[in-house]
């Protein structure tokens, strides 16, 4: 299994909002975090845009000048990741944990453990 990244789930919905799914990161936005105001919103992902800038994800100077700042391969990972077709989710609820599994085709799969 290879090792792509890890990141917070702000972070995780700040990189698919990137990639144009708004909808989809207001979804992990509300699963996770609940109702929020505004402030709070912006508070989250101001923290989580610096955290991903920090790990060398979001290049700050491209999107100073208006440039895509995710990598493409970023991208692609992020599409895969939103447009799979099957997930099998394995939940932990007393420890508040899941193991989720998308399949993105042929023997691809991307694992990842939810805190």
């Amino acid at each position: 299994m290879e090792f792509v990244m890890t990141c917070t789930t702000a972070e995780l919905m700040l990189l698919v909002g990137v990639c144009d799914y708004p909808g989809v990161a207001k979804g992990i936005g509300a699963a996770t975090f609940g109702k929020r105001s505004e402030k709070e919103w912006k508070a989250i992902l101001e923290t989580a845009e610096h955290q991903l800038i920090l790990k060398g994800i979001i290049d700050d100077e491209k999107a100073e000048r208006g440039e895509e700042p995710i990598s493409d391969e970023m991208k692609t990972f992020i599409n895969r990741y939103v447009q799979s077709k099957w997930i099998i989710r394995g939940t932990d609820m007393p420890r508040k944990r899941a193991l989720m599994f998308h399949h993105y085709e042929g023997d691809d799969w991307l694992v990842h453990i939810i805190y």
